[in-house]
């Protein structure tokens, strides 16, 4: 090692840094990484001179990581191509127009100085990647953000705010036709506030009616007809909120073992019967069908997402879930129906 650039025996021993061993998943981990980075290409510049080859770079640059993060450059042959490896894990590109609508709604809080008001303010700027343009290009940019923030429509925010790069002909583009699409659902009768009104109101009113028209049915105890408080999230029981930020969205369940929902809401093993009509064999001529029906409870978290179907002539409830790829019946409910089961492969 040049003794020469070395200077003071002393300073070399002050500028090292201490191993990296923050994995990229931990809080501020991007921060500790910029930090560690300032650190130690200030021990090189220190220890080293500029024509010290690229593999001695290498090596102080492995000696001065942990096994666990040793691993993501293991194969990178270069100190240059190491440490991009590592940048490109740690440093992860910011959605600036998330970034501007956080920081154009940042209000001061109730314990928070004005000075420390707007050293906060300063740190969530750093993140909006301000660059100089023309007067044009700084005013779209304000009213996109203006009309980002100012929607009356949480769901059409949401959407915008996924775009990493969004120009304001983009943004109205995206919004004009994503309020379209909701003018449209309600118009052919899905909106969600219909859905709710079938699932609570007709399904029940047609139940009513079924047992009524069958005088010689045996009726189980009915489920509850007093409507939910409120839209619980159908995954997890909480509010109503976007299935990508639902708690419950990676969670697997103690009752059943299966991924996106918490046991609370679980279905499995818990739909009873609520009422049944079934025409009696015995009084029935021997050619013909037997038929009946039968309505399958559902928790109240679940019933704003169930509808009224018809299966073999059998009435049930339904859960409607968008995001599954395979339908299933419960086994209380295709016992009764007389369905043959097959192991699921």
């Amino acid at each position: 090692m040049p003794d020469e650039k070395l200077g003071m025996p002393s300073l070399s021993r002050y500028l090292r840094p201490d191993k990296f061993d923050i994995e990229p998943d931990v809080a501020d981990a991007d921060e500790k990484w910029v930090h560690w980075k300032s650190t130690f290409e200030s021990f090189l510049a220190e220890e080293i001179t500029d024509d010290v080859p690229d593999s001695f770079k290498r090596k102080l640059l492995v000696n001065h990581l942990s096994a666990s993060i040793y691993k993501h450059i293991k194969t990178c042959s270069t100190y240059k191509d190491s440490m991009k490896v590592l940048e490109d894990i740690y440093v992860k590109p910011k959605n600036t127009i998330l970034a501007r609508h956080i920081l154009f709604n940042r209000k001061q809080r109730a314990d928070e100085t004005i000075s420390d008001y707007i050293r906060a303010l300063r740190l969530s700027a750093k993140d909006c990647k301000f660059e100089d343009v023309i007067a044009q290009e700084h005013e779209d940019q304000a009213i996109r953000s203006a009309l980002i923030s100012g929607l009356l429509s949480r769901r059409i925010r949401e959407r915008l705010l996924e775009n990493s790069k969004l120009t304001l002909s983009e943004a109205l583009n995206q919004a004009v036709a994503l309020e379209t699409a909701e003018k449209d659902a309600v118009a052919i009768g899905i909106s969600s506030s219909q859905l709710t009104a079938i699932s609570q109101g007709t399904s029940r009113d047609k139940e009513s009616e079924n047992l009524a028209a069958a005088p010689s049915s045996r009726t189980f105890q009915a489920a509850p007809t007093t409507p939910p408080p409120a839209k619980p999230c159908f995954f997890c029981g909480g509010s109503l909120h976007p299935r990508f930020r639902c708690p419950a969205n990676k969670a697997t369940c103690k009752k059943c073992s299966k991924k996106g929902h918490f046991a609370s809401v679980c279905r499995s093993g818990n739909i009873n019967l609520n009422s049944t009509t079934v025409e009696d064999p015995t009084t029935s001529n021997n050619n013909q069908v037997y038929s009946g029906a039968i309505s399958a409870a559902s928790p109240l978290s679940l019933r704003s997402a169930t509808i009224p179907i018809m299966v073999n002539e059998y009435k049930a409830d339904a859960l409607v879930d968008t995001g599954s790829s395979v339908s299933f019946i419960n086994a209380s409910v295709a016992r009764i129906m007389k369905l043959r089961k097959k192991p699921c492969k």
